[in-house]
């Protein structure tokens, strides 16, 4: 085992090695870190290390042979901040990919964990108008920044955190990034384009920043997920505002309002960092109002002038 993942593991440098001569649930691990691509996002690369970590502690010393597909459902299903149903998918992807790999290259006979099935995650909602408003009336100023970029930008939150000045190139009305979800499928730095609100925003933000961070909390921290989560969470409950009312709706409000303003599909792929459209296109069945549609049934009746 590395010795960064016996830090994370607790294990010491003198641990037995199973005596069978069969993988482990902790060699198969430390095979796959050892050998697997690093990750570009560094975010990823720390909270895979933590999964591996806290799998490690609980199933570390078993034999590959001895573990089964109950064994991690049981697992995951013990985190307590391990709810969402697009969570679980993601930390049984995570743990599953060592041991899929494991089985690939014939280290292994079979994976134990290939029949477990990830949950259907809840894809989420676009936020209303006045759900948005109401958001930003009840924000600190440092939040309704992250809430104006986020419904203007259509940025995952995520790439929101980690945005640096350095990335941020205003005169060229883009931000490029290195570290993002999909770049190990297209090798691409992600691009995000500045419309003018944006660039407004961004121009007064730059001449009263002291930080490297683009977006910062009202302690001049960097934003954590947690805390993002937190901060909408408090405004829903103070507002009367439903459940499904999170961060994550200012994109699918972003790409809602794409279509109803008539942005082509694979326009809108690329503006949202997709990688095809098909993604891209559960924002025609989020745009499906009335006045929409019915303006569309219109349209493809005119005849050619």
């Amino acid at each position: 085992m590395t010795a960064e993942l016996r830090l994370f593991c607790g294990d010491g440098p003198d641990q037995p090695v199973n005596p069978t001569g069969g993988h482990t649930v902790q060699s198969v691990i430390d095979w796959f870190v050892t050998h697997s691509t690093p990750s570009r996002s560094k975010v990823a690369s720390t909270e895979r290390r933590r999964i591996f970590a806290l799998f490690c502690k609980r199933f570390g010393p078993a034999l590959v042979a001895d573990v089964i597909g109950a064994d991690l459902v049981d697992f995951v299903q013990a985190q307590e901040r391990v709810k969402a149903g697009n969570t679980i998918d993601r930390w049984y992807r995570t743990i599953k990919r060592p041991f899929c790999e494991a089985e690939r290259l014939g280290m292994i006979m079979r994976s134990p964990f290939k029949g477990v099935r990830s949950p259907k995650g809840n894809e989420g909602r676009d936020l209303t108008v006045p759900e948005f408003r109401q958001l930003l009336r009840s924000a600190t100023p440092a939040f309704r920044r992250v809430l104006t970029f986020l419904r203007f930008s259509g940025a995952r939150p995520a790439e929101l955190i980690g945005l640096l000045w350095c990335h941020v190139l205003i005169d060229e009305k883009v931000i490029l990034l290195w570290q993002h979800k999909t770049v190990h499928k297209t090798g691409k730095p992600r691009r995000i384009y500045l419309n003018s609100v944006l660039v407004k925003l961004l121009v007064a933000m730059k001449r009263k920043s002291e930080s490297e961070f683009v977006f910062v909390n009202s302690y001049g921290g960097q934003w954590k997920t947690r805390a993002l989560c937190k901060n909408v969470a408090k405004i829903r409950e103070k507002a009367g505002l439903p459940d499904d009312v999170k961060l994550y709706g200012t994109r699918h409000m972003h790409g809602t309002g794409a279509i109803v303003n008539g942005v082509d599909i694979a326009t809108l792929a690329q503006l949202m960092g997709h990688t095809n459209t098909r993604t891209t296109e559960r924002y025609i069945h989020l745009a499906g109002q009335n006045d929409h549609l019915a303006k569309a049934a219109e349209q493809a009746i005119k005849k050619p002038r």
